[in-house]
């Protein structure tokens, strides 16, 4: 199938994706799976399906095959979910582990603190009785 800027104005293409194509083919292309690869992530192929297929058979097949890419997008979104939030768990047990050891250490250097200091505050009395 061969494109033009006129074909996909013609089919109310948007702003964008008409500025990009004429960018990258000004005189129009001739469709190819490669070249289609190749832009997959810059075209809207979904667009196209619904504007440029050439009948309904070829309608109907990118439905059954779109609908088995949406299926194993939602499977690797879910695995990738998962693995977020089992990353997150982790990590929030180490950040709870480390508060806890932080608070401790905090803790310990208070109490340590205000012995110096009692023992500091004895001494100046002491010291101030002459003793």
């Amino acid at each position: 199938m061969f494109i033009t800027k006129e074909l996909l104005e013609a089919k109310r293409a948007c702003e964008d994706q008409l500025d990009l194509f004429n960018e990258l083919f000004p005189e129009g292309v001739e469709l190819t799976r490669a070249l289609i690869l190749e832009h997959a992530q810059e075209f809207d192929w979904g667009w196209c399906a619904e504007n440029l297929l050439p009948n309904d058979s070829a309608w109907e097949a990118y439905v059954i095959a779109n609908a088995s890419a949406w299926k194993a997008y939602y499977v690797a979104f879910e695995k990738a979910q998962e693995a977020y939030e089992l990353a997150v768990i982790q990590a929030k047990e180490a950040y709870y582990v480390a508060i806890e050891k932080a608070q401790e250490a905090y803790e310990l250097a208070v109490i340590q603190a205000k012995e110096a200091h009692n023992v500091a505050r004895a001494t100046a009395f002491a010291d101030a009785l002459g003793l």
